[in-house]
């Protein structure tokens, strides 16, 4: 609760008839009305909203990444994965990093959507408790915007398992390259109408998988991997990858 008190969020809000004591040692903060001026039908569901808008985007901005690492601790339990770089994906996912700065927009409309989130459950509570413990209601509370939290975690766990299904991908496949002959030495990958593609040789003429020994590797090929998968594949079969050169038409 201290944190809250030195970033000075709570006054950025609304001012009201109150007075905030704070208890650094206690980490607690009183909120004392001022009498006669506070009127609890005036001031009251104002002062509730202002109090959420605080907690909510403090939760969000501070606390998110603590409440993700939980989750996935629990999640990934009885798994071999590896939850600290799930929780990447996640802060990615979550933060939009890898597009930056031109999905900034997008994430900072999204965190105050999931802030909302917390603060629409939040004013409930506060109008009907007069005390919050704030790390009880962290842990107990929130339940939509940690099953929000948990959709994210899933689909960074799908990510992280593709990723690393991919990198075993590729090491397969540098296996089988190394056990290959270079047979083309230069190589044109030409982007035709749509989203296929072609590999033509230094003559410009396509190329063509016939040796026998690329049967294993064509194999592979047949598997469910995406356009970029196999142009690469593809291209390891036709020449080495110490060796390629490619252009784009």
């Amino acid at each position: 609760m201290g944190d809250i008190h030195k970033r000075n969020r709570l006054k950025q809000q609304p001012s009201f008839p109150i007075s905030l004591q704070f208890k650094p040692n206690e980490y607690r903060i009183d909120i004392i009305p001022q009498f006669p001026e506070f009127q609890l039908l005036k001031h009251g569901p104002p002062m509730l909203e202002a109090i959420a808008f605080v907690l909510g985007q403090y939760i969000v901005d501070e606390r998110e990444d603590e409440i993700i690492a939980q989750l996935l601790r629990k999640r990934c339990r009885q798994t071999n994965i590896d939850s600290d770089k799930v929780a990447k994906y996640c802060h990615n996912l979550l933060n939009n990093d890898p597009w930056e700065p031109l999905g900034k927009k997008f994430s900072d409309e999204d965190r105050a959507r999931r802030r909302n989130k917390v603060s629409e459950e939040l004013i409930p509570y506060l109008e009907e408790y007069t005390e919050l413990d704030f790390s009880g209601y962290m842990a107990f509370r929130m339940h939509s915007y940690k099953q929000e939290l948990k959709e994210v975690i899933e689909y960074a766990i799908d990510e992280y398992i593709l990723d690393q299904q991919y990198e075993e991908f590729m090491t397969l496949l540098r296996y089988f390259v190394q056990l290959q002959e270079t047979r083309t030495e230069l190589v044109h990958l030409v982007q035709e109408q749509g989203s296929s593609f072609i590999l033509c040789d230094e003559h410009m003429k396509p190329l063509e998988i016939k040796h026998e020994h690329d049967r294993i590797v064509a194999e592979m090929l047949e598997t469910e991997i995406n356009i970029e998968d196999i142009v690469i594949s593809f291209t390891y079969i036709c020449i080495s990858a110490k060796d390629y050169r490619a252009y784009k038409a």
